[in-house]
């Protein structure tokens, strides 16, 4: 064969190899497709805002029933949520999490057929708080196992200790599971392999020393909310490749820290509601590659040490509700990653703000239940990269100053319970970027600041309960979509402007004082309305005909404890999204 030849051939080997390629896969077999649609009829599908568990949002999915494509005649490898061998078409994946499925999980399951999966995602659905079948123990090829957030109870069956390939295993969440100590103590025997090792269930009757054998492999660790009693093993904090360590809420655990060296590299550790036997050690300074430190409602002994101020990697810190006392280090403040800080609610914390450099680059700021001088606040109001501060019963002595207004980053500001002297300054009204401005139990007093209604971004108004608070007229160029006048004095200005607000979702004016009638007719014009709450609103008459007409959003309405009159109008069964209505009916 001469060399063109050998070329041509060659070429033509490619050719085939690059546009032909389904001739190397193949469709699922009868048998596990068959077992996918009964598994799928084993469940009915729940509506999004009945689930009551995780919220998947917070996790970052997207909740959606992804059963809905598998229908029977189809190849189930293209199915929502089905990964299968390219080769032999087996299925070796199923991530069906957050996909809004309820019922149980039995261990005559059709599930089961399945007996070459690899991976197996089930979290954030509810299984009714039914038990974990012991079949899970036979998967023996899977590598992952996430069941995290998904409502089983009972015992974790023993069986879960014979998957022995796994990397990652996650039953985080389900709070009503129990790990006997003998169980626990097989699995973590048997995982020699595992990288992630997510066990937020029941532990009050295991000795924590069985965590001493766990794999050298092993990166992430997280025995969150677990109830754990006893001496937590220093070892683990030796660990060769643990990078994340999550202990938080064990107050009935004994921590106390080893020696931190610089060779150990956690990135993330979470203390959060743990009590330590002598506070924080001075090395904790030479975790070096610490990313996140969170310590919130922790016993820290009243303080906190200066060698904190050398975590030159650290991004998050917070230091929430430790009963802090002294002074708080400024270095802290200087940490050059430093973008998330929190304080709150540590009362006698002494803390001396810095002299201001353009090196800090705070973006999150929590100082909530924690006194200021105007001095302080004017340094915040520096912080040009601050996204969100959280004020909320604070007290300022001289009110809040102009400065806050300087923040032009700033997406979110909490200041309920403030003592703000009865107002707030008109600046307010400068933040452009503002989305979310929570002002209730402010006492706030005379005109609010008209400019505020008509901030480009503002979406949440909060305003609750400041009775002698005057609010301007609102236009429809406000993008409101929440606003909280629960508690508040309704005039008929006041109703008439509300109508004004046409993005307006979410509306309460519960508890609301009011001496004027039409409130009902005029909420009729929010025609993108999702949420009515006017419970004890000193509502009277009847409910309108167009109240029903005009708000076919709506999916939650509160009229209870009114004085309404006559009967629910009938076309109120034209309202497909409402789940929700609670009318007193005299």
């Amino acid at each position: 064969m001469s060399s063109l030849q050998k070329a041509c051939h060659f070429l033509c080997l490619v050719f085939f190899f690059l546009n032909f390629p389904t001739t190397l896969s193949s469709s699922c077999s009868h048998d596990e497709s068959s077992a996918l649609i009964h598994f799928k009829s084993s469940f009915s599908i729940m509506k999004t805002n009945e689930f009551s568990g995780y919220n998947c949002d917070d996790v970052g999915i997207n909740s959606y029933p992804r059963t809905d494509s598998w229908e029977e005649g189809m190849d189930c490898c293209s199915w929502d949520g089905v990964t299968c061998d390219n080769i032999k078409g087996q299925v070796i994946g199923l991530d069906l999490s957050c996909s809004l499925l309820y019922g149980s999980i039995h261990s005559n399951s059709s599930l089961f057929h399945l007996p070459h999966l690899q991976k197996l995602n089930l979290a954030f659905n509810d299984f009714n708080a039914s038990k974990m079948p012991s079949k899970f123990g036979e998967f023996e090829s899977l590598v992952h196992l996430n069941l995290s957030g998904s409502n089983f109870a009972g015992h974790v069956p023993s069986q879960v200790s014979h998957l022995s390939k796994l990397v990652s295993l996650d039953l985080s969440g389900n709070y009503q599971q129990t790990f006997d100590k003998y169980s626990l103590k097989r699995l973590v025997h048997n995982l020699t392999v595992v990288r992630q090792l997510f066990l937020g269930v029941n532990m009050s009757s295991v000795n924590p020393n069985v965590f001493m054998n766990l794999s050298s492999s092993l990166r992430s660790l997280s025995l969150y909310d677990c109830d754990l009693r006893g001496k937590f093993p220093e070892s683990i904090f030796h660990l060769p490749n643990l990078k994340t360590l999550h202990l938080g809420y064990k107050k009935n655990i004994s921590l106390s820290f080893p020696q931190f060296n610089r060779s150990i590299h956690l990135e993330l550790l979470d203390l959060s509601a743990t009590s330590f036997s002598k506070g924080l050690p001075d090395s904790i300074g030479n975790l070096l590659f610490l990313k996140e430190l969170y310590l919130s409602s922790a016993n820290l002994m009243g303080s906190i040490p200066r060698s904190l101020g050398n975590l030159s990697s650290l991004r998050s810190l917070s230091l929430y509700d430790c009963d802090l006392r002294g002074k708080f280090p400024e270095s802290i403040f200087h940490l050059p990653n430093l973008k998330m800080l929190y304080l709150g609610y540590n009362e006698n914390l002494s803390l001396s703000f810095p002299q201001f450099n353009r090196s800090i680059h705070l973006e999150l700021l929590d100082l909530s239940a924690m006194s200021f001088s105007t001095e302080s606040v004017d340094w915040i109001g520096k912080l040009q990269s601050l996204k969100y501060l959280d004020l909320s019963a604070t007290s300022f002595s001289k009110g809040l100053p102009d400065s806050i207004g300087n923040l032009d980053s700033l997406k979110e500001l909490h200041l309920p319970s403030a003592n703000l002297m009865g107002s707030i300054p008109r600046s307010l009204g400068n933040l452009s970027s503002l989305r979310s401005l929570d002002l209730k139990y402010c006492g706030l007093q005379g005109k609010f600041p008209e400019n505020i209604f008509h901030m480009p971004s503002l979406k949440m108004l909060y305003l609750r309960s400041n009775v002698n608070l005057s609010l301007p007229k609102s236009n429809r160029s406000s993008h409101l979509e929440l606003l909280d006048l629960s508690v508040m004095p309704l005039s008929k200005e006041l109703i008439d402007s509300i109508s004004n607000l046409a993005y307006l979702e979410r509306l309460d004016v519960s508890f609301a004082i009011s001496s004027v009638g039409g409130f009902l007719d005029s909420i009729g014009n929010l025609i993108s309305l999702k949420c009515l709450a006017a419970y004890g609103a000193q509502i009277s008459g009847a409910i309108p005909s167009s109240l029903i007409k005009n708000l076919s959003k709506l999916e939650f309405l509160d009229l209870g404890i009114n004085q309404l009159e006559g009967p629910i109008p009938s076309s109120i069964s034209q309202l497909l999204n409402l789940l929700s209505i609670y009318p007193q009916i005299t």
